[in-house]
């Protein structure tokens, strides 16, 4: 039995850094991953993650990859799981960190 349907990876501004097995018995989010990764470090911008997939049969002068922003701060704490997209094979999750940490 196959355990995982492949990784995503996980940089910047999150607690561990790297890749990530998506489990085969389960819809990983794109939340859910950077909770796996030991959440949000402490100067995350929350409401910009950002993650970039490859687009499917993507040719020519089309760019390959998509970039989708996710407020994840709004997801955590006002319950809109409608907001979190689940995560797909080789997907990168950028946290950015805040210009401003006060």
């Amino acid at each position: 039995l196959n355990r995982s349907r492949g990784k995503v990876y996980l940089v910047g501004s999150v607690r561990s850094t790297g890749a990530l097995d998506i489990p085969s018995d389960e819809e990983l989010t794109v939340t859910r991953a950077i909770l796996r990764a030991g959440g949000f470090s402490e100067f995350a911008n929350q409401q910009k993650v950002r993650v970039l997939r490859r687009k499917p049969g993507a040719v020519g002068a089309e760019p390959a990859y998509e970039q989708l922003t996710i407020n994840v701060q709004d997801i955590l704490e006002k319950g809109r799981l409608e907001l979190d997209p689940p995560v797909r094979a080789d997907d990168l999750i950028y946290v950015p960190a805040r210009y401003v940490n006060f």
